[in-house]
């Protein structure tokens, strides 16, 4: 941001120098909203690789489903489990589907935490996978608290929170819109 804000500045100088004040403001404003047009531009070619991602995780639901079984099962007959043997776990080929739509919603979280892109966006285009949240309860639960790897799918768990806030306010809004009364 330092950065475009001293281009702005330089460019504003050398055209209040060279041309005029009057011609200098019209090419900061040039500046300005072709930096917004990129930006516009951008979200919307990270929106379109989003959406194409979401399409092929929302395949693997199913799939994923008998995987959860397993590695739930796996996981409470291993009650002494230590991180490492987790990764080994979870890491090998068995649990593709679960590592691939836990890492999905895991980085759309992150996206939306650092502000990249906004939860208003990402709200509107996609769903949240909220099945897939309630059957992977107990994994997520042995794996924070028994094995303790607590910082286990946070961004994605940010994003549960987000999202059932958003749905809730929906609900509230809605009671108090006209026509709702009756």
């Amino acid at each position: 941001m330092q950065v475009i804000n001293e281009l702005i500045v330089n460019i504003f100088s050398w055209v209040r120098n060279n041309i005029g004040d009057t011609v200098a403001i019209i090419s900061v404003m040039l500046v300005v909203w072709e930096l917004r047009k990129t930006k516009l531009n951008n979200y919307l070619i990270n929106m379109d690789l989003l959406r194409q991602e979401e399409a092929q995780v929302r395949m693997m639901m199913n799939e994923a489903k008998a995987e959860i079984t397993k590695l739930t099962k796996e996981l409470k007959k291993k009650p002494t489990m230590n991180r490492e043997k987790f990764f080994q776990v979870f890491g090998d080929g068995n649990y593709n589907n679960i590592r691939k739509i836990g890492y999905f919603y895991e980085y759309l979280g992150l996206i939306v935490k650092k502000k990249s892109i906004p939860f208003a966006m990402i709200f509107s285009l996609f769903s949240f996978p909220d099945m897939f949240w309630e059957e992977t309860k107990e994994i997520r639960r042995i794996i924070c608290k028994e094995i303790g790897i607590d910082d286990f799918w946070i961004n994605f768990e940010y994003m549960q929170k987000k999202y059932q806030k958003r749905r809730q306010m929906r609900k509230y809004i809605k009671k108090f819109q006209p026509g709702s009364w009756k």
